[in-house]
């Protein structure tokens, strides 16, 4: 048995010892010698070398660089002769690699007969129980028939450790001696490691490592083998990580750049060169990193991504980064959205850089029955949202114009949100019937509102309207740039000012509506004709374009706006002063007229009938009755529709229509650009600065500012209440769940912050809920 040994306390009398007794005839030739220390086995090797007549090294029948021994290379190497003694290592370490195979070597060894070789020394470090398992086998072992185990004593102390990976990672050298391949690690324990001053830490990179069977242990020989590069990375960083987030390159690239760090985080900030995870910066670089980079940023965010966040439930449905653009888009289909969630959604989206949604959305958007709960799962990233984002208003506005879909629509299409606020003017009339209009602009029809506010246009108030001709050369003495917008009406003057001063706190946009000539027609409207100003055609080629269809036109459109803006801005940088006004409005309505009016004798059918032009035989004497004289402007002789009749026997191709006198056709704007934007004066109009809840906890706060604004957004911490337009300069919120303290809350039009107001909450006195104030 091992455990009766033949003990040496030092190599030398090891030495001593073998020099007598290998005078002697034994029956067997081998005697095995169990070393301990890696630098006991160090001095043995290099003394049993000078013992020996021949040595093998197990390396020489490596036939490639990872491949284990040759065994029958071995045994025939061992037939040297009658008489001579050989050296066989390192047995121990192929033993420890591969039992199977080596233990095979081991077998045939064991009762090596002395007629073959006189000695056959075997040196095993840190072998001690898997020599055992081997002497098991054999009953003259097992009786004590076999020559005994010799055992050099000491260094129990002295640790060896062995990782065996099928990779290599960066930094290493600084813990571990390196040997690449099954033949290079025999190599270290033979001589080359020796000689280079080999340390009792080894590294060996081989193919074999998810092939081989748990390795054996000892006291002071510990081999740890990583099957792949995810064991690593699991073993030395302790989180919840899974081998099927990553393919083995993946996790053999992360393990590269691993060196002294034992924390998962701060290897991730290392390599993607940042202090903490940070899931949105980390986005925001998205596209400067490599394939791997963007798979570490996605599986640190599995890891970290805040719990509630949409960019967590994401990453918590995906199983492979690069199912995260799709999931992305799809993700929202399986949450309650709120506003926020969106908003996120919207942001991840487009840090991503996706502009189509895929195929997978398209049939879970087709299953959604609820307009709102289309409008939360669309953006305006792609034309074919942007269309369906507009659908789905125009079902909103039929149900509920002013619900609560409206901070949805902000997030999921801002231009289309921008459209629909109201006209910053001080003109009551013109606020509220392009409300309208833009309204049933999104709709596709004329509604209720629009026909109401149609009833109070009527030629007194056209011709109470600033010529435009008036406000533009004022501007032109003042130096001014001019640029024309063919067929712009008031109802883009709105997003074409938030255009203006999206990013640019400094820029001011002032609007006034003004009357263009009627007819509202580009000859009589030429003001530019003779002046060295820029005219764009595009919106009004749109318009009339024979392919012109709703809503994919409409959107052309206010990409088109968009665009000026950005010309306008390239201006400003050169013109301190610049204007945009039009020709002429354009009117979706009026071209599909509800009833189409006979043409008088002599008149000439203008415009696809918005109005007729005298000249026959017959128009001169020609006299209106009352009731159509109320719908007309009659100038020049020109009869001039203010409503949406036409006159009969006018063609017409497009989708929009000019010509006619309602206020989207002859009302124009004139937009004056200039840097240094004007603070706005705010008051709080409640008694006190005091708003007082009722008993179900809700109360008004009203606003008075000096200019009329767009929108006006009241922001508190992390909530936001919409104001309410009362009139052009006064505003009131409902405010809801605020406890009772003083408050102090920024004012927002569109995308600006206009100022601050400070208020105090308290619970109005002396009306109980339980008996309502009775």
């Amino acid at each position: 048995m091992v455990e009766a040994l033949l003990n040496f306390s030092s190599r030398e009398d090891l030495i001593a010892y073998l020099r007598e007794e290998r005078k002697k005839k034994e029956r067997f030739a081998t005697r095995f010698i169990l070393v301990t220390s890696w630098q006991q086995w160090r001095e043995l090797i290099k003394a049993l070398e000078f013992e020996v007549d021949v040595v093998v090294s197990l390396s020489h029948f490596c036939r490639g660089d990872d491949v284990f021994p040759y065994l029958q290379g071995v045994l025939d190497t061992l037939e040297v002769g009658e008489g001579k003694t050989v050296l066989l290592f390192p047995l121990a370490e192929w033993l420890r690699l591969d039992w199977e195979d080596g233990s095979k070597l081991l077998t045939k060894i064991v009762e090596w007969p002395e007629g073959k070789i006189k000695r056959l020394y075997v040196p095993l470090l840190a072998a001690r129980e898997m020599l055992e398992q081997g002497l098991r086998a054999f009953n003259r072992y097992r009786e004590g028939l076999l020559p005994p185990v010799w055992h050099l004593k000491g260094g129990e102390e002295e640790k060896c450790e062995l990782i065996v990976a099928p990779f290599a990672r960066k930094g290493m050298e600084k813990e571990f001696v390196s040997r690449n391949g099954v033949k290079d690690y025999f190599s270290f324990w033979e001589k080359d490691g020796w000689e280079k001053g080999g340390v009792p830490s080894l590294w060996l990179v081989t193919s074999w490592a998810s092939h081989l069977p748990p390795p054996s242990q000892a006291i002071n020989f510990k081999v740890k083998v990583y099957t792949d590069a995810f064991s690593f990375i699991s073993d030395r960083f302790n989180e919840e990580l899974k081998v099927e987030w990553g393919a083995e390159k993946q996790w053999k690239w992360l393990v590269e750049q691993v060196e002294e760090e034992t924390d998962f985080d701060s290897l991730c900030g290392k390599i993607l060169n940042v202090k903490n995870y940070d899931g949105k910066t980390l986005l925001i670089r998205w596209h400067s990193y490599g394939a791997d980079e963007q798979w570490l940023i996605w599986l640190w965010g599995k890891l970290r991504e805040e719990k509630g966040s949409y960019l967590n439930a994401v990453l918590q449905r995906t199983q492979k980064v690069a199912d995260l653009e799709k999931e992305a888009a799809l993700t929202i289909f399986s949450l309650s959205p709120t506003v926020e969630l969106c908003q996120q959604r919207r942001e991840l989206l487009e840090l991503l850089q996706v502009h189509s949604m895929p195929a997978e959305f398209w049939d879970c958007f087709a299953q959604l029955r609820d307009p709102l709960k289309k409008l939360q799962v669309l953006t305006d990233l792609s034309e074919r949202e942007k269309e369906q984002v507009i659908m789905v208003v125009g079902s909103l506005l039929e149900e509920d114009a002013n619900g609560s879909w409206r901070e949805y629509l902000r997030v999921a299409y801002p231009d289309l949100w921008c459209y629909l606020q109201n006209v910053p003017v001080r003109d009551e009339f013109a606020a509220d019937y392009f409300r309208a209009y833009c309204v049933s602009r999104v709709k596709n029809r004329v509604d209720e509102e629009l026909r109401r506010a149609q009833e109070e246009w009527t030629e007194e108030k056209y011709w109470s309207y600033k010529p435009r001709r008036e406000i533009v050369e004022a501007e032109r003495e003042k130096g001014a740039k001019v640029i024309w917008v063919d067929g712009m009406g008031v109802e883009w003057a709105n997003l074409l000012a938030s255009e203006l001063q999206k990013g640019e706190e400094e820029v001011e946009a002032e609007i006034e509506i003004v009357r263009a000539v009627v007819p509202s027609i580009t000859e009589v409207n030429k003001e530019w004709k003779e002046m060295d100003e820029r005219v764009e055609y595009e919106l009004d080629k749109i318009a009339h374009d024979s392919t012109y269809s709703f809503p994919a036109s409409f959107i052309k459109s206010m990409e088109f706006i968009k665009s000026v803006a950005r010309k306008v801005k390239e201006e400003l940088n050169l013109c301190p002063r610049v204007v945009i006004t039009s020709d002429h409005g354009l009117s979706r309505f009026a071209l599909s007229g509800e009833e189409k009016k006979e043409l008088p004798p002599g008149y000439a059918v203008e415009r696809g009938g918005r109005y007729a032009s005298p000249g026959g035989e017959g128009s001169a004497g020609y006299e209106i009755k009352d009731e159509e004289r109320k719908k007309m402007i009659v100038k020049d002789g020109n009869l001039i529709w203010l409503t949406y009749d036409r006159f009969e026997g006018g063609g017409f191709s497009g989708g929009e229509v000019h010509g006619g006198a309602t206020p989207e056709e002859c009302l124009v704007p004139v937009i004056i650009v200039y840097r240094g934007r004007k603070a706005v004066r705010i008051n709080v109009l409640n008694e006190g600065e005091r708003v007082k809840l009722d008993h179900r906890g809700e109360g008004w706060l009203e606003i008075e500012v000096d200019k009329p604004l767009a929108s006006l957004e009241l922001r508190i911490g992390g909530k936001v209440f919409s104001g309410e337009e009362v009139s052009p300069q006064r505003w009131k919120f409902s405010l809801q769940k605020l406890g009772e303290k003083e408050y102090t809350a920024e004012l927002w039009e569109l995308a600006w912050k206009i100022g601050e107001v400070s208020f105090t909450v308290e619970r109005r006195k002396g009306i109980k809920k339980d008996d309502l104030g009775l």
